[in-house]
């Protein structure tokens, strides 16, 4: 923990702060108003902190780092991610609509997705231990200055950043040089290397499953119930892509993958038959929109010119989401 000058406004890449991100392996806390930090420890008052939220690893170390200081004192957490219009929608395969107008079906699943991923702490008796709230943004222009509007309209004292610790140029582009030299907040910057326990385990309560309906791929659906046993409120949801020439009577189908779920399953299971030509991209855009933790399918395990002539959906999905991917091969 450091004391840092103000430079708003400056480009500050020289100065003894933004050195120390490029070097620091340790996460490092730049204070420039101690006083929330005293009120925060006295007990007075939670300590407002804005987390930036994105897809890299380095964010999942943030939210450890958070979790651990909310072990000590009171936090309210903003989670701020800023988006752009045609990506977000197409991960959650939704209309785009224009470039410049916020959208809000994918706000929502925006900030249904954050939340559950930072997966808030509670005490022994339930109660939260850290308030969560999310904050997505449409971006019109840099992540960082959208991030430091959010931290200003939530009047927060802390900014909380991964970074990739950039040098040289690479700075000019960097979310946290930008923070750290916008900032009119305290500034933590979380490095890739550092080493932050993890107290709060990712659960399993929402799995995807597809299964093409051969014999292999049906051996995905009891593993996807097993991701998930124990779960307060677990859901499975199992899907079949039929092409969109397809004459198969649904309602027989729809059966046919009932009696594929385990007779001990806890679960509710929800069926999907999805139809269109593309499997890999129904599926990840189906399983984000649902907010899946996990998908589990099965690898044909194709190799060489079968692999070439057919494409395997497992593969490309592995490309198309975001979300982990629990393969099932073939034994050998």
């Amino acid at each position: 923990m450091v004391a840092a000058h103000q430079n708003v406004g400056q480009p500050g890449l020289g100065s003894v702060a933004a050195e120390l991100l490029t070097v620091a392996a340790l996460p490092m806390v730049l204070v420039r108003d101690p006083a929330p930090w005293l009120q925060a420890f006295a007990g007075t008052r939670p300590l407002r902190v804005l987390l930036g939220v994105d897809d890299s690893a380095v964010c999942d170390i943030a939210m450890a780092w958070l979790h651990a200081l909310g072990h000590n004192l009171a936090l309210h957490v903003a989670l701020g991610a800023v988006y752009y219009a045609d990506e977000a929608a197409s991960r959650y395969g939704l209309a785009v609509g224009n470039m410049i107008d916020r959208n809000i079906d994918v706000e929502t699943l925006m900030a249904r997705d954050m939340v559950r991923r930072f997966h808030a702490p509670t005490h022994a008796s339930g109660h939260p231990v850290i308030t969560v709230a999310a904050h997505p943004k449409l971006g019109l222009g840099r992540i960082g200055d959208h991030l430091l509007e959010i931290a200003e309209r939530e009047a927060v004292d802390l900014v909380v950043v991964g970074t990739s610790q950039k040098t040289g140029l690479g700075k000019l582009g960097s979310v946290s040089s930008a923070i750290v030299t916008g900032a009119q907040q305290s500034v933590a910057c979380i490095p890739p290397t550092a080493m932050v326990p993890v107290r709060v385990a990712a659960p399993m309560q929402r799995v995807v499953v597809a299964t093409d309906g051969s014999a292999f791929a049906n051996r995905a659906v009891p593993y996807a119930y097993g991701l998930c046993a124990g779960q307060a409120h677990a859901e499975v949801h199992l899907i079949h892509v039929i092409d969109s020439d397809d004459q198969t009577d649904q309602n027989a189908l729809r059966s046919h993958l009932q009696q594929l779920v385990p007779t001990d399953a806890r679960a509710h299971t929800q069926i999907h038959i999805l139809v269109g030509d593309k499997p890999a991209d129904l599926l990840a855009t189906t399983a984000a929109r649902l907010g899946a933790d996990i998908i589990c399918i099965a690898s044909h395990g194709r190799t060489g010119l079968a692999r070439a002539l057919v494409g395997s959906v497992a593969d490309q999905l592995l490309r198309q989401t975001r979300l982990p991917v629990m393969v099932l091969r073939p034994s050998s």
